[in-house]
């Protein structure tokens, strides 16, 4: 098995990511591969004590969300060989399973690139709606029906993803424009699309690929969007975080909206 886990990361102190990294290595069995800007020396020092290789990106002006897909694109480009490729947040991302069983079984057939969702509409979330409001105003009638799905939460075939990044990367430009972060609409405008939209599995929660808390569970907000959900709400039981049907999520996002999480 050769597959590879991506995060990016900008100046955190390791004690901002240790839970990404502990987590991965107990359950992801492929290479890590930590993408850095301006990372402080003792946060190096630190990933690589954990067998983690950290290559150092100089910033290029751009916000690092967007920075990080030319950055994915490139590293992909210049180092093939790899089988699936998991990118995620650092921060506030953890590992309940291994995401590498999640993607043998669900990538198969026409599936190339699996994504996971919100569980909300676009013209329903503020953020999401006034965010592509903003970067693509053209395009939000086009996509305010259409359920949001995380930038910071994806995973596929290798080649699959070194393209999807450029695509993303290079609409982002667009996005820029008005707004330093367009990568979570570049991203969603770019699925909606041929040949994206047909090779893509769209994960709701319910499947279990990724928890996104921010928008179900999210005690600041949990009220206003419950009745506006399209997934069932991730469940906690003795601080894991499961589906509906009691099925452990392979991916937790977010978590540090909860106060349970961050006590």
């Amino acid at each position: 098995m050769n597959d590879l886990l991506i995060g990016n990361l900008t100046k955190y102190t390791p004690d901002k990511i240790k839970n990404w990294v502990e987590s991965a290595k107990e359950h992801f069995q492929g290479k890590i591969l930590i993408i850095g800007y301006e990372l402080p020396d003792e946060t190096i020092q630190y990933l690589q004590n954990q067998d983690i290789e950290v290559i150092l990106t100089q910033p290029l002006g751009y916000h690092i969300v967007v920075q990080r897909f030319l950055d994915i694109y490139t590293y992909l480009l210049n180092n093939k060989g790899y089988r699936y490729v998991i990118v995620t947040d650092v921060k506030d991302v953890y590992f309940q399973r291994d995401p590498s069983n999640f993607l043998s079984r669900n990538l198969i057939g026409k599936y190339k690139i699996v994504v996971g969702s919100e569980g909300i509409l676009y013209k329903d979330e503020d953020w999401g709606r006034d965010n592509l409001q903003k970067c693509y105003p053209h395009l939000y009638e086009v996509n305010k029906n259409k359920k949001i799905y995380n930038a910071g939460t994806f995973a596929g075939e290798a080649s699959y993803i070194r393209d999807l990044a450029f695509y993303v990367f290079h609409l982002s430009l667009v996005g820029l424009q008005f707004d330093p972060q367009p990568d979570q609409a570049a991203f969603n405008i770019i699925l909606g699309l041929h040949p994206w939209k047909d090779i893509t599995q769209f994960s709701s929660m319910n499947i279990g690929w990724c928890a996104q808390l921010g928008t179900t569970l999210d005690p600041k907000i949990k009220e206003k969007y419950k009745p506006l959900l399209k997934d069932y709400a991730p469940e906690i039981k003795d601080n894991k975080v499961y589906t509906q049907f009691g099925e452990l999520f392979y991916l937790v996002h977010q978590y540090d909206r909860l106060p349970e999480f961050t006590k």
